[in-house]
């Protein structure tokens, strides 16, 4: 046997074998990071979609604040700062837009960041938001109700003496429209005491958030400046 040659032979495939192992190490390791790379500017995306949501929760609370605020100013230009709250308020009608839930994989990145309990923050916030709507929605409802009420009752209307024109209502048709009355003011109460709170937690949260996104995904996440105009 040609020991040399054969011995050639095997030192070469040695390093044949030690060659195409440090490649597909070195393949292997690069894959590893280009898949870790992409997870993390998808999960960059998810965030961002999160962040937006945010936006638009402390955008819809913020809009229907200021819509009852000139509602009620309005009112008093008119000379009606006396009437009942529910009397200055016509029903809120505006392009639905459909409030989505920030998911646990759009906010999960802050379990990293030690703010899990935001993550808490967030779905209470959600669920604030949606009881505003459902409040504006009942709102909405007894009022054109009761707008329609008032119209079937017009010919029972007698019109008092004074400066300013002005209705009332006798019997019982007086004794329904005050529990009518009551009843919507009840729910403009509430508005009011949510939408004080909510305007300046939503807009927390929002710059909560995005603080938390820049530091954890870097250059991954847009460079997004939050500048509220309210």
């Amino acid at each position: 046997m040609d020991w040399p040659a054969f011995i050639s032979t095997i030192v070469g495939a040695g390093v044949s074998i030690v060659t195409s192992l440090v490649v597909f190490g070195f393949t292997s390791w690069t894959e590893a990071r280009k898949t870790k790379a992409a997870e993390k500017r998808r999960s960059a995306f998810l965030a961002f979609t999160g962040f937006q949501k945010l936006v638009q929760f402390a955008n819809e609370v913020k809009n229907i604040d200021l819509y009852i605020d000139k509602a009620f100013k309005d009112a008093d230009g008119f000379g009606l700062g006396d009437a009942e709250p529910f009397q200055k308020i016509q029903p809120l009608v505006s392009a639905k837009v459909s409030l989505e839930p920030v998911e646990i994989e759009e906010m999960f990145f802050l379990v990293d960041q030690k703010l899990s309990h935001v993550m808490a923050e967030i779905d209470v916030m959600y669920r604030r938001v949606i009881n505003i709507e459902a409040v504006i929605s009942q709102f909405n409802s007894m009022k054109l109700e009761f707008n329609g009420f008032m119209e079937a009752k017009t010919q029972k209307i007698e019109p008092r003496e004074g400066t300013r024109v002005a209705f009332e209502l006798v019997g019982n048709d007086a004794k329904l429209a005050q529990l009518k009355g009551g009843a919507m003011n009840n729910l403009i109460g509430q508005l009011l005491e949510y939408l004080e709170r909510d305007c300046v937690e939503a807009k927390r949260l929002s710059e909560v958030f995005l603080a938390a996104a820049q530091a954890h995904f870097g250059a991954d996440f847009p460079k997004v400046k939050l500048t509220w105009e309210y």
